[in-house]
């Protein structure tokens, strides 16, 4: 192709130009000699000659014109030729080289196709993995949602039934199946506490693990136990519509406390990663079963510490033994669910147990058994819960008794028994277990408790009933007695002088009406102390200022002071108010002082009393045995009845003060 491209780059005229030049000379040249001949036949002439010769002149030269136009062709295909055979040896180079081009593609090409399908296939084979790992990612998301699920029931609430019933719930996002169960275990039992797809009927079963041979293999194995088909099984009943099964035990340490179990109506439902699965919920499972036992062990005990706090605080409320007696029975009563409750103590011999209180129902069964004071060698039951200080459960107590069972619990402090407590119950089969035993010695311990401080208060009243009774004797003795004898002298002085000496008989007169208003004043002051109304409807204050102003007629200035206001129970009020008074009395009585300063303070934690006087005072170091010394003793002896604390100071000749100070 480019030797004809050169061959037609060295033609001088194009084709086209060339072939109308030649036409046109070539018709010039026969017009001429057309010309010339006509010239010369029709007048022979020179010119017709001339013309005829120069028409041939012209063909002459279109012809050579022509011929060598045809040797300049020729000699260019020569070349031509020349070329093209040059060019087709490069085009056959060419050729083979495209050839073997050609055959290297096909081979570049057949190898890169065999790459792509390579590729094809590990995409294909990764496209695979992902989608398994995506679905094993879903799974697992599925699994730790279903579990954080399960977690957020756990944290959020302690209710077994909602937990149980959560992961229940939960179990079947990643496990598929017909019914599924969680099992209590209680000594050899199974019991059905939660169900899922299953009758309400399946929790009033009870599932012994001598009787159930798989239910018993589950509780022992440490993994779960997956059946493809549980009628394959011999000790399974072939007429269960389940085929499919998983058990997994509920594990908290190394102690068992239930089962899970899944169940399906297909052969060959579950695999080992469903087990693994079974097996993670039964132990979210067996962790609700652990939290709700120590919640419930925690209000066990809670309720329990009320009940104690409670029997505390209602047979505390009083010292009266008989209605301490009362409360304690009720309060044993209601705490342990009983129908009849009696309390026997025993004498001061601890020979006789006596009935005490009986608190339970419209008849007392227990009060008509024990009706009055019996001799505790006549009973050998009691008397040997006496001894050894314990508890014991009775049966069969009397046949004309509802009762199977009795407790019967000491009423012990320390190392003495003080009686009985009896308990009935109609319940026949576990009506007191270990733990309601433990309350119920609880509840005797402070039934006991309640029992000796009243009986050590009504000692204690007895006691002050009697120190009240010597001290108002003394006090007669020393004030009332004292001025009656002195006026039963002063009257017979007087009537010796009567006729005598008027004048004297009339000072004796005046000395004896004296005396009969200091007696009448003393005589006042006893009966004040006696029945001191104002404290108990006015409170301290008042009751004070109105004891004060029954001592105006004595001639002792006595100023009352008071700081702060008054907040005070009743026990600290008649305490002070009793201190007060011995106070005051004994300054009238030894002190011989003109005046006295009472001054009562009150603070939010604190109250005092203060009592100052300017008498003779005296040193505490030489003070005799006494009425003064028996009225700061009985002073300091309620302070600390009170808590609080009692300071004399006293130097001869410069008056004595008495503080009392008590912390509320």
């Amino acid at each position: 192709m480019a030797v004809i491209e050169s061959i037609r780059e060295t033609e001088p005229v194009p084709a086209r130009s060339r072939v109308l030049s030649w036409g046109v000379g070539l018709g010039v040249a026969l017009i001429t000699i057309g010309l010339g001949l006509v010239v010369l036949l029709s007048v022979p002439n020179l010119w017709g000659a001339l013309l005829l010769l120069l028409g041939v002149g012209a063909l002459v030269t279109v012809g050579v014109s022509m011929v060598r136009h045809k040797e300049h062709e020729r000699l260019a295909l020569t070349h031509a030729h020349a070329g093209l055979d040059s060019e087709y040896t490069a085009l056959q180079a060419d050729y083979s080289t495209l050839e073997s081009a050609y055959l290297a593609l096909q081979q570049s090409y057949a190898a890169l196709e065999r790459r792509i399908d390579e590729r094809t296939a590990e995409r294909d084979q990764s496209t695979t993995q992902l989608q398994q790992l995506l679905d094993e990612s879903r799974s697992q998301a599925a699994q730790l949602t279903a579990l954080n699920e399960v977690s957020v029931a756990l944290n959020a609430t302690l209710d077994r039934d909602e937990v149980l019933a959560c992961i229940l719930r939960q179990l079947e996002r990643v496990v598929t199946f017909d019914s599924a169960s969680v099992q209590l275990l209680e000594v050899d039992e199974l019991q059905v506490i939660a169900a899922r797809g299953m009758s309400a009927e399946v929790y009033d079963l009870r599932i012994a693990l001598s009787e159930n041979e798989l239910a018993r293999r589950v509780v022992e194995s440490p993994t779960p136990i997956v059946l493809d088909d549980v009628r394959s099984v011999d000790f399974v009943l072939r007429a269960t519509p389940i085929r499919g099964w998983i058990g997994a035990a509920l594990r908290v340490g190394e102690r068992t406390v239930g089962i899970l179990t899944v169940d399906s109506y297909q052969v060959g439902s579950y695999t080992p990663e469903d087990a693994r699965l079974v097996a993670n919920f039964a132990g979210q499972a067996a962790l609700a079963l652990h939290n709700a036992h120590l919640y419930a062990a925690a209000e066990r005990r809670a309720a329990e510490t009320g009940l104690l706090l409670e029997m505390t605080r209602t047979v505390g409320s009083t010292l009266h033994l008989p209605e301490v007696l009362l409360r304690a029975a009720a309060a044993i009563g209601e705490a342990l669910h009983a129908d009849d409750v009696s309390i026997l103590l025993l004498d001061e011999l601890g020979e006789r147990l006596i009935p005490q209180a009986g608190a339970m129902g419209d008849t007392s069964y227990l009060r008509a058994r024990w009706p009055g004071p019996t001799l505790l060698a006549n009973e050998p039951t009691l008397a040997k819960v006496i001894k050894q200080g314990c508890a014991r459960v009775v049966h069969a107590v009397s046949p004309l008794m509802p009762y199977q069972t009795l407790l019967a619990l000491p009423l012990s402090i320390k190392d003495q028994v003080l009686g009985v407590v009896l308990v009935a119950t109609p319940d026949g089969d576990a009506p007191f277990g270990p733990q309601q035993l433990v309350l119920a010695e609880g509840l005797a311990t402070s039934a006991a408790i309640a029992i000796e401080q009243a009986g050590l208060y009504d000692q204690a009243r007895r006691a002050a009933q009697m120190e009240e009774r010597s001290r108002l004797a003394r006090e007669l003795h020393d004030s009332v007695t004292q001025t009656l004898f002195s006026m039963t002298l002063t009257a017979e002085a007087a009537r010796a002088q009567i006729e005598r000496n008027p004048v004297r008989a009339a000072t004796q007169i005046d000395r004896l009406k004296a005396a009969a208003h200091q007696s009448l004043g003393e005589m006042r002051e006893l009966l004040l102390q006696l029945r001191p109304t104002p404290l108990q409807e006015f409170g301290l204050v008042r009751a004070l200022r109105d004891h004060i102003a029954t001592l105006e007629s004595h001639s002792l200035e006595i100023i009352f002071e008071i700081e702060g206001d008054e907040r005070l129970g009743q026990q600290h009020a008649a305490g002070l108010y009793r201190v007060s008074q011995e106070a005051l009395s004994n300054v009238l009585r030894h002190a011989g002082a003109t005046s006295v300063v009472v001054t009562l303070t009150f603070q939010p934690t604190l109250v005092s009393l203060r009592v100052c006087d300017n008498g003779r005072g005296f040193d505490p170091a030489t003070l005799e045995r006494g009425g003064r010394q028996l009225g700061l003793t009985s002073m300091a002896e309620r302070a600390a009845e009170l808590g609080g604390e009692f300071l004399m100071d006293s130097r001869v000749g410069q008056g004595t003060t008495l503080t009392v100070a008590i912390n509320l």
